[in-house]
This record gives structure tokens, sequence and C-alpha cells, in this order.
């Protein structure tokens, strides 16, 4: 059971990315979320939220993409929610590729790769048209 939550919906456009950001922003001032883990969660989000945008959508439709953001039991839960073309972000990513130039790598190569190192767990499924990730980050996690 969570103790406390937060939900955004933004359009399908970069644009929309600093709603992103104030909503994590306000959630982890209101819960004393640590600065490492607020670090995280923000780069986490970014990078989920450009994919989708950026690599999601190929026809430029119009979609709105949701996430909850959670906090129970020493975790926090980030859920993604939209209609992009179907994406397994739970995947595991192999490592930086140091053979080709950065601009080389498949998409969601890197930062997906760096998602994976950051969480605890991410999760992916399709449930219809929609896309659901979860990514749980450990509340106090740390960069040691």
């Amino acid at each position: 059971m969570a103790t406390a939550f937060t939900q955004v919906i933004v359009g399908n456009t970069l644009e929309e990315l600093p709603q992103i950001y104030q909503a994590l922003e306000g959630f982890c001032s209101s819960f004393a979320v640590p600065d490492y883990t607020r670090r995280s969660i923000l780069l986490i989000s970014e990078e989920l939220f450009s994919n989708t945008v950026m690599y999601g959508y190929p026809d430029e439709g119009t979609d709105e993409i949701a996430l909850d953001i959670s906090l129970a039991e020493g975790e926090i839960s980030l859920v993604f929610r939209n209609h992009a073309v179907e994406f397994d972000s739970a995947a595991s990513p192999d490592g930086p590729d140091q053979e080709n130039a950065i601009e080389d790598h498949r998409i969601g190569g890197l930062g997906l790769f760096l998602v994976h190192q950051l969480a605890k767990k991410v999760e992916s499924r399709r449930q219809g048209l929609a896309n659901i990730t979860t990514v749980t980050v450990d509340l106090n996690a740390d960069d040691e």
C-alpha cells in the first residue's frame, strides 16, 4: 500500500518534460527523498519519457503519457503508461558498446542501460494498446 502517491499526465512532446520534472521535484520535496535517489528518478524519468516521445510515435500522432509516482515500504515506484509502439523497457540491455561511436548505438541502448543500473527493478508489459513500464528504486539508494 502506497504511503504517498501523485500522478502527472502530459502530452507526448518533449516540451512536456518540465511538467514531469515539476511533479517529481514536488514529490521528492514533500517526502524528503534523499538527493541521490531524487537525481536517479529524475534521470530515469527523463530517459524513459524522451525515448517514448522520440521513438514511440513514428506517425507523430498525439497521445497522453501518464506517470504515477508512489512511495511505500522504502521504495519509490514510477509507472509510465502510454500508447506508443510496443517496446520492452525491461529487457536488460548490454553494457556500453566501446567499439562504435555513440551516435551509432541502438535506440534505448546507453540510456536504458543507465536506467537498469539505477533501478532496483524494471518491469514492462503490454495491456491492450498500452505500454506499462514500472521502475522501482530504493528510497535510500546511494552512490557507493
